[in-house]
This record gives structure tokens, C-alpha cells and sequence, in this order.
């Protein structure tokens, strides 16, 4: 009996198992995540955080550091030794939906004004990414802006190609239009 009591302690839980079953449809839903160290931040403010994250696309869900670090074994396994800091303190998860960049910028705005949290670190794409790339995205305009951009770049060089086919066009029209004034005034 003994043995069953020591076996038991072992066992997960049914409770942890469904919030490892969610973290891994969450993560795998999602683009990306960003690693949060919520310490210090009131629940008022981390209501007003995952609110203002939500409107963004995005989401932030508190974690179990166990746990999370079970299902990120695979895309961050080459991380985990090396940075032990992703599983210290609380952590709570934002995970990033289509538009990766939103959600990050607003996390980053609200850490500059209030101090809190901190960024531990993420994974976009099954790639894992540093407290300094995840300032880099931040930086980067949203996403429909830089659609407008690839699209703007990709129609420079046609409109120019349709201006240079267009130029010997206007020209015979214009010489055939100066054509008929002479005539038609002879």
C-alpha cells in the first residue's frame, strides 16, 4: 500500500494533464509566444494587460512553469539549459495571433510605462526568440503597413515598365494627331 501512496505522488494530475492538453492547442494555434514575467503587477493590471492584448489579436494566459516547459521542451530544447531564467518567478504566456507584431508592441508600450512585467523570451514560428529580437519586432510597423509597403515595391517596377511600353505609344499618337492638324488644314 505504501507503494501505491509513492507511485500516486508521481502521477500527473488530471487537472495538469488538460492544462497541458490546452497549452499545446494554444501554442500550436498560434504564431508564436512571448514568455512573461508578471511579478508585481496587480490584478487590476494584468486584467487591463490581457484586455488590451485581446483587442490586439492576441492573448496572455497565467502558466504553470512546469508545465510550460514540458510542452516548449521541443522548439526551445537548446534553450533551456542554456537559459534557466525562462522557468524562474510567474510566467504568464501572450500567445501572438496573425498579426505577431500588434500584441508585441502593446506588451512593450506597457512594460516602458509601467516597468512591468519583463519579456523572459518567445518562440515565433517554432523558432525561439531573444528579449532583444522581440524589441526589434516591436519596432516594426503593423502588419497592414508593411503589406502596403511589399505591395507598393512590387508595383514600382511594372508602373515603370507600363510608363516605358506606354512612352513610344503616346509619341505615334501624338505624331499621327500633328499628322491629321496638317493635312486637314491643307
Amino acid at each position: 500500500m505504501d507503494a501505491d501512496r509513492s507511485n500516486a505522488g508521481s502521477m500527473p494530475s488530471q487537472n495538469n494533464i488538460k492544462q497541458l492538453e490546452t497549452l499545446r492547442k494554444k501554442l500550436d494555434s498560434s504564431r508564436g509566444a512571448l514568455l512573461v514575467d508578471y511579478t508585481g503587477l496587480e490584478s487590476r493590471q494584468m486584467e487591463m494587460l490581457r484586455n488590451t492584448i485581446e483587442e490586439s489579436g492576441g492573448s496572455l494566459h497565467v502558466v504553470k512553469n512546469t508545465l510550460l516547459a514540458i510542452v516548449l521542451q521541443k522548439p526551445m530544447s537548446e534553450h533551456l539549459t542554456k537559459d534557466g531564467e525562462l522557468f524562474k518567478n510567474t510566467t504568464a504566456v501572450v500567445y501572438l495571433g496573425d498579426d505577431v507584431i500588434a500584441p508585441i508592441k502593446i506588451l512593450t508600450e506597457y512594460i516602458k510605462a509601467n516597468e512591468k512585467p519583463s519579456i523572459k523570451g518567445g518562440i515565433l514560428d517554432d523558432s525561439y526568440i531573444t528579449v532583444d529580437e522581440v524589441q526589434t519586432l516591436a519596432t516594426l510597423p503593423p502588419y497592414e503597413v508593411l503589406i502596403s509597403r511589399i505591395i507598393g515595391q512590387i508595383q514600382a517596377p511594372i508602373a515603370g515598365i507600363t510608363r516605358t511600353i506606354q512612352g513610344p505609344i503616346r509619341k505615334l499618337v501624338y505624331a499621327l494627331g500633328q499628322i491629321q492638324t496638317t493635312k486637314g488644314g491643307e
